[in-house]
């Protein structure tokens, strides 16, 4: 006759409790966090426009990306994703990445017109950019398969001068060398004025010269003129 109390002890051995405990612990990993995350999506954004410009969508692989950039094929996932990913991160850092500018304003109103024709020049030196003609070749050759994108980055590139045109003129307005104008009008004229379809031009390979000093000094008298002398103090 087995006795009831046994075979009670024997269910809850203190081997069995050790095992069933064993088998429920969660397993952890160990490894050093990564603090260089943002360097290295850097340098895979960096090797993907290179490749991207030069080789197109098409002709740009993960593999080829991930060995330019120095890492592994699956840290260009992580860091940024697939192809079709990479090549809109691509094509914000790239705007993202040129050298903005904030035009200072004129010490008095003499000094309005050749603070303008600075920005004028700047202004084309930017839009005729190595990174900002390959990008636009770019845009025009996946356009057809990606128009929402091809929008989305003319018009953050736009957004992005325009804004700061819009904060120089409004400043002036705040030191009342103008009036109360449209800022983002203005910005939108003077860029036309200044700049105009040069980059797209170039991007597609008609040559022509760049704008002198006095042509460009010309343009911006007729800006003055034609659009802020009715709202210029005396």
């Amino acid at each position: 006759m087995v006795s009831t109390t046994s075979a009670t002890a024997s269910n809850h051995h203190p081997a069995g409790a050790a095992g069933s405990s064993a088998s429920t612990k969660t397993k952890v990993r160990r490894g050093r966090p990564r603090l260089d995350v943002e360097p290295r999506r850097q340098r895979v954004l960096t090797a993907a426009a290179e490749l991207f410009f030069q080789r197109g969508f098409d002709g740009t692989t993960l593999d080829a990306v991930s060995k330019a950039a120095g890492v592994t094929k699956q840290a260009v996932y992580e860091l940024v994703g697939d192809k079709l990913a990479l090549f809109q991160a691509v094509c914000k850092y790239t705007f993202a990445s040129r050298d903005t500018f904030r035009p200072p304003l004129p010490d008095r109103l003499e000094d309005l017109q050749p603070s303008l024709e600075a920005i004028a020049h700047r202004l084309l030196d930017h839009s005729l950019s190595d990174g900002i003609l390959n990008l636009a070749r770019a845009m025009v050759i996946e356009g057809i398969r990606f128009p929402e994108l091809a929008l989305d980055v003319v018009d953050a590139g736009r957004r992005q001068i325009s804004e700061i045109l819009a904060h120089y003129f409004e400043a002036l307005s705040t030191c009342h060398f103008i009036g109360s104008i449209d800022a983002l009008e203005a910005a939108d004229i003077f860029y036309d004025l200044a700049v105009g379809a040069r980059g797209f031009r170039k991007a597609m390979g008609y040559q022509e010269p760049l704008p002198d000093a006095v042509t460009i000094r010309k343009r911006v008298e007729v800006f003055i003129a034609g659009y802020l002398a009715p709202h210029t103090l005396d």
